[in-house]
């Protein structure tokens, strides 16, 4: 912490002024806090100790009224002599709590160390005067007894007196410590008050003095034509001095900031004719670049036209593409039925193949058949010849029977017959079956070759239709792209009729940077004039 500071100096005041106010305080509270305990000694101890002496007193006298009731012949003896017996140990109790109450006095205590001798004398005494039956000693005791209650009340007394004495001199005491604190306070609080005011009054009016001459140097400084070599002088260490301090780095600061102002306002004037130079070659470039947007912008016309057409182009591709894949599903939907009705037909072959083989099993199994019933035939045509011999033999006897083997002879042979022309009619049969079947097994082959063709053509459909599908995808996406590449042809003329329009203004321009160059010159002169009148060095 700096101590010197503007801070520390105009705090002293308020902290001495604040210490004084803490200080009388505390020796107020300290005033306070003496009163509070005289007066807790006074009520515990003295005033205690006082209240313990009268009531011993007040006990003795009961004390001593019993003893003159007693040797009076008033009231009960026995009543009496208790009274008496108790208000004696009372005076005894209390004197007891007097001295405990002053133990802390040994002064006061030391002085009525003999109370209990003096005590048990008088009580001795008393005792003595009430057991006594005598009435020539009576006297003499209550003589004894009187003097030994004056010296006991005598004692008393004197310790009442010193305790009161001993609480005057602790009032004095603490009024005289009383009166003394307040004189220090008193004298204390003026002298704070007094260098409290002191700087009050110095440190303002050395502030002020260190104000004025920092304004004198300001002064100076900014009289003194442009000189910024004069610097502030301050002795002190405080703010102001601080102040000081910052404004002389200020002015450095300034020094160099106006040096390099100089030096650029040397470059300046030398950028400023570079930048009419390049003003110019800007102009230069700026003709050039407006004659090649011109051209750019016919070429990319052309290329948006173009453009429209192949977008035109691709979607009547896309038209196409797409009709193609229509015919292309009509074609698949009539194959899937022709496929279908084929496959119907293959089915009816295949039963109809397997019909003209159970057919020939049959003609087979017929045919079979005739050979037993021809081989019947042969037998019976042979069982009637023999027969007919027999009967030719009977003679007479055997012509019906020979009637008989004729007819059944003729039966056989027509049966034979019969069998015959069965059997031929079964051969020509088998042969037309065996045909059949044969005709039948080749339009098989035919259906199911018929049959994989038309899945054949069925798959070509469906790549057809694939095919058409992705034509006509890359026909919008051509169509989408050609369209994409118009828009963006569009832009790309509306950037470069714009970039020519931002070329013709950059010429503007490129003629008003010349104008500016120019005026910056000028300025740059004029800066320089007037940053040169300050002297840095």
């Amino acid at each position: 912490m700096n101590w010197q500071s503007i801070r520390v100096k105009s705090s002293i005041p308020v902290v001495m002024l604040g210490v004084s106010l803490l200080t009388v305080m505390l020796m107020f509270s300290s005033l306070i806090a003496m009163q509070h305990k005289a007066l807790e000694v006074q009520a515990e101890k003295f005033l205690q100790a006082i209240s313990l002496v009268l009531n011993a007193d007040r006990d003795i006298y009961q004390a001593k009224l019993a003893t003159t009731h007693v040797l009076s012949g008033i009231g009960d003896v026995a009543a009496e002599r208790k009274d008496f017996a108790d208000n004696a140990a009372q005076v005894k109790e209390r004197f007891d709590q007097y001295l405990s109450t002053l133990r802390a006095y040994p002064d006061i205590t030391g002085r009525f160390s003999g109370f209990d001798t003096q005590f048990q004398r008088w009580q001795q005494s008393a005792v003595t005067l009430l057991d006594n039956q005598d009435a020539g000693q009576k006297t003499a005791l209550a003589e004894q007894e009187q003097t030994e209650f004056a010296a006991l009340r005598d004692v008393l007394d004197k310790a009442g007196e010193a305790a009161l004495a001993r609480s005057e001199q602790e009032q004095k005491e603490l009024n005289a410590n009383i009166t003394m604190t307040k004189t220090w306070v008193y004298g204390l609080s003026l002298l704070l008050l007094v260098v409290a005011g002191w700087f009050s009054y110095q440190g303002p009016k050395k502030l002020a003095e260190q104000i004025r001459t920092l304004s004198a140097r300001l002064s100076d400084i900014a009289n003194g034509d442009g000189d910024l070599t004069a610097r502030l002088q301050i002795d002190t260490k405080d703010e102001v001095a601080d102040l000081a301090h910052e404004f002389n780095n200020f002015i450095s600061k300034q020094c160099d900031m106006i040096a390099a102002i100089l030096r650029q306002a040397n470059q300046l004037s030398q950028l400023t004719g570079h930048l009419s130079e390049s003003a110019d070659r800007t102009s230069a470039i700026t003709q050039s670049l407006n004659t090649a947007s011109d051209s750019i912008v016919s070429a990319v016309h052309e290329m948006a036209m173009a453009n429209k057409e192949m977008a035109q182009v691709a979607t009547d591709t896309a038209q196409v593409s797409e009709q193609a894949k229509r015919s292309a599903g009509q074609g698949l939907e009539v194959v899937k039925v022709v496929n279908s009705s084929m496959q119907n037909l293959t089915r009816d072959v295949h039963q109809a193949l397997g019909a003209a083989e159970e057919l020939e099993q049959s003609s087979s199994t017929i045919s079979s058949v005739l050979e037993v019933i021809r081989s019947i035939a042969d037998q019976t045509n042979l069982l009637a010849l023999n027969a007919a011999i027999e009967a030719a033999r009977a003679g007479e006897h055997g012509r019906g029977f020979a009637v008989v083997a004729d007819e059944v002879r003729t039966l056989a042979s027509r049966t034979q017959q019969s069998t015959n022309h069965i059997q031929q009619m079964i051969e020509q049969l088998h042969l037309r079956v065996t045909e059949s079947r044969q005709a039948i097994g080749s339009g098989k082959d035919n259906a199911d070759l018929t049959v994989n063709n038309f899945a054949r053509a069925e798959q070509v459909f469906q790549d057809i239709m694939q095919s058409s599908l992705q034509v006509n995808d890359m026909a919008v996406r051509t169509a989408a792209a050609t369209e994409q590449q118009t828009t963006v042809s569009d832009e790309i003329s509306k950037n470069l009729y714009a970039l020519n329009d931002q070329a013709l203004a950059a010429g503007e321009v490129a003629k008003r940077n010349d104008q500016l160059s120019n005026e910056i010159s000028t300025l740059s002169q004029m800066l320089f004039g007037l940053v040169g009148k300050f002297k840095v060095s």
